[in-house]
């Protein structure tokens, strides 16, 4: 029998290989087909609430309202992009967050953020470092000092996994929490 590395083999050369190869083909085209497909969905895991939306105009839709300059456009995006699709939970942090950014330049209150994060905390309690950081902000803001202690602790026990901008900017974050 001839190795299917030897140039010269023939799959079709016998009758059981012509009947067999196809129904492998149809198998093997039909597994690529469905591993393509999951990994075009946007989602990462299959089932997995925290991660990015798997609905392609939700993701583009969140990453519209988070390229808007102007902070109230941007919450306004997020806030109608969450009431839409409530179980978006990358929506919510992401409201929550940008609700935490207005109230800290004193353009909205810190209880909105609050709401939001609470939730998302719920949901995705290990998914990202920055959450603890916001809620022991917003803690410590409202003077609930021992809910800000354990928020920063938890802040500082999470590990870091984000590389570049994102890492400067947990280091600023982790700075403002060890002055605190």
């Amino acid at each position: 029998m001839k190795c299917i590395a030897d140039p010269a083999f023939d799959p079709m050369e016998r009758e059981e290989s012509r009947l067999a190869l196809p129904g492998l083909l149809k198998t093997a085209c039909l597994m690529l087909l469905s591993v393509l497909g999951t990994a075009a969905s946007g989602q990462d895991r299959e089932g997995d609430p925290c991660g990015p939306p798997a609905d392609k105009k939700v993701g583009k839709r969140l990453e519209e309202a988070m390229d808007a300059r102007n902070p109230t456009e941007r919450h306004q995006k997020l806030k109608a992009l969450l009431d839409e699709q409530p179980d978006c939970a990358e929506c919510l942090f992401r409201t929550g967050e940008s609700a935490f950014l207005r109230a800290r330049s004193g353009a909205g209150s810190f209880a909105a953020g609050l709401q939001y994060l609470e939730q998302y905390q719920q949901t995705c309690p290990q998914q990202r470092t920055e959450l603890y950081y916001y809620l022991g902000s917003i803690y410590y803001a409202q003077e609930q000092y021992a809910g800000a202690a354990r928020a920063f602790q938890h802040f500082q026990d999470l590990p870091q996994t984000a590389g570049g901008d994102a890492a400067d900017e947990h280091g600023r974050m982790m700075g403002e929490v060890e002055r605190i």
